[in-house]
């Protein structure tokens, strides 16, 4: 698998003008259901206003690129609180009741793992 990670084209997506900033959490790998597929692609919040994405082809880096910054920052931020399963990060508390409607929500349900109350 590092292998594939180091050959796939990794970038930066830049936000500047949005009304809210980045979170990361405990789990804030974003991705598609595996990275092996031509459109396959993972993002990582790495700063309040920076996003390391990595794609298999140029065509899915420039779509990620066309997305509203605002739609695509609000898409992040949802899927990185909502697979957290205790923390989420940010530059302050003004996302506070965002990140309370969806912590853990997408907690996956698997033989191996219980969720356990915090």
């Amino acid at each position: 698998m590092g292998g594939h990670l180091n050959q796939m084209r990794w970038s930066v997506v830049t936000f500047k003008d949005e009304r809210h900033t980045l979170l990361t959490s405990d789990r804030p790998i974003v991705m598609t259901n595996g990275i092996i597929g031509p459109d396959d692609h993972l993002a990582l919040p790495i700063g309040p206003r920076m996003l390391f994405v990595a794609t298999n082809n140029v065509q899915t880096e420039n779509m990620i690129r066309t997305i509203d910054p605002g739609i695509l920052m609000a898409q992040v931020n949802d899927r990185v609180a909502s697979q957290a399963r205790k923390y989420v990060y940010g530059c302050d508390d003004r996302q506070l009741r965002f990140v309370q409607n969806r912590l853990g929500r997408k907690w996956p349900s698997t033989p191996l793992e219980t969720r356990v109350p915090a």
